[in-house]
């Protein structure tokens, strides 16, 4: 039994850093979280988040997390701790779905999040930008989040100005 036990988990230490670096590949999973190798191949990722209020009509207003309420904070730092460790398997729903309830006059909301990621080709490092949006009547188009909107005032991927929540994990670099 001791035998059978040791090689299921040998199997699995051996399997780990191939399931791993699929889901870097495939989800945009940090390579940095899960207890895998994928870290050593990449430097350590810096992800901006911006909240975007969207109305039919109008133009996109940038909100500035100083106004939110505390437990609309709390969300916005937790999306953006999941969205930075896991990726595309981080959901945007509750914290959609929290901020469409304070705000009936919202159509939607867009989550963009900008990335300074590695190029594996040239090794230089270069701006990825994604967006997430949430629309109160559930169609799927993705408003597309201008660049411009991150380089205002200086804010640089990674730091906590603006409308971003500031990152109090303590397990975040």
């Amino acid at each position: 039994m001791k035998r059978r036990v040791a090689c299921v988990f040998l199997l699995l230490f051996a399997a780990w850093p191939a399931l791993q670096h699929t889901l870097v590949r495939v989800y945009d999973v940090d390579p940095w979280r899960l207890c895998g190798w994928a870290m050593y191949s990449v430097p350590g990722s810096m992800k901006t988040l911006r909240v975007v209020a969207l109305r039919d009509g109008a133009e996109p207003q940038l909100l500035n997390h100083e106004v939110y309420p505390p437990e609309v904070e709390r969300l916005v730092t937790t999306y953006r701790w999941r969205k930075q460790a896991l990726g595309e398997l981080a959901s945007a729903d509750r914290l959609a779905e929290t901020l469409l309830a304070m705000h009936t006059d919202w159509d939607g909301v867009a989550l963009p999040m900008v990335t300074l990621a590695l190029d594996p080709e040239s090794a230089r490092t270069h701006v990825v930008l994604a967006t997430t949006t949430v629309w109160r009547d559930g169609r799927n188009d993705t408003w597309e989040a201008p660049l411009s909107l991150f380089m205002e005032r200086g804010v640089r991927p990674g730091r906590a100005s603006g409308p971003v929540a500031p990152d109090r994990n303590p397990r975040t670099r």
